[in-house]
């Protein structure tokens, strides 16, 4: 390409910039990677609650943090339906119940439904 026909390339790219018809790129990227980082996020995907039933039949110890060195705020039946409000750690999982929110070794619980 001669240095004539390189000067015109990029006086029409300047102008087809600065007219909108290219996307500028952004810190050296191209359009299409620019657009994937400010694209908003996907919504998150809401499922419907984890029920599961006490599978203990001595008693399940409701604590109010995750270890057995943890104060115990009740003792759930064996078939006491339960609520997980989060994602199991450790073997402890926290959940609602109706006697309040706390956390219980997941397993001794049994899934439902």
């Amino acid at each position: 390409m001669s240095k004539d026909n390189v000067s015109k390339a990029a006086e029409n790219t300047q102008a087809a910039f600065q007219t909108g018809a290219l996307p500028a790129s952004a810190g050296g990227q191209n359009a299409a990677q620019a657009a994937a980082q400010t694209a908003p996020e996907a919504p998150a995907v809401q499922t419907s609650p984890k029920r599961y039933a006490v599978a203990w039949n001595s008693g399940l110890h409701l604590r109010c943090a995750p270890g057995v060195d943890q104060g115990i705020l009740a003792v759930l039946a064996d078939g006491e339906t339960v609520e997980a409000t989060g994602e199991e750690a450790d073997g402890w999982l926290p959940v609602k119940t109706g006697q309040g929110d706390g956390w219980v070794m997941a397993r001794y619980l049994r899934a439902e439904g």
